[in-house]
């Protein structure tokens, strides 16, 4: 019953799109959220935060879907701010290539008079350069 969020994401020049496997999920932000290239040590100070399983409890997740042109949507998604995280990682290369997807991550807002069925365009993202 919310908006659609679309978009579109870009990989660093040269990159051939077709050598990678993009995916994403839209969520609400928390300050107690896991994020990629946490350390070990990182990691386990935030699970054992007393507030960590309540913190989990209220994020409100969006899947997001990636088009082979690097299109995106997520859809239902309520006004509101979000952290919209993207991966994109390698379906052909070396093994060492294939284990380091690329990460993207990005607050984006759904506007408070935003109506059920309203299309939000984010504009296009670009993955940083390795």
């Amino acid at each position: 019953d919310g908006a659609t969020l679309t978009g579109r994401v870009i990989l660093p020049g040269g990159m051939d799109r077709r050598a990678f496997n993009i995916a994403g999920e839209l969520s609400s932000p928390s300050p107690l959220k896991p994020r990629p290239g946490m350390s070990p040590d990182e990691i386990e100070a935030l699970v054992s935060h007393p507030d960590f399983p309540a913190a989990m409890a209220r994020i409100r997740r969006f899947p997001v879907s990636v088009q082979p042109d690097g299109t995106f949507a997520a859809e239902d998604v309520p006004p509101g701010d979000y952290d919209l995280q993207l991966f994109a990682a390698r379906i052909a290369g070396s093994e060492a290539e294939r284990s380091n997807p690329m990460h993207l991550e990005t607050r984006l807002t759904v506007p408070p008079d935003a109506a059920p069925g309203t299309v939000v365009d984010v504009g296009t993202l670009a993955f940083p350069q390795e």
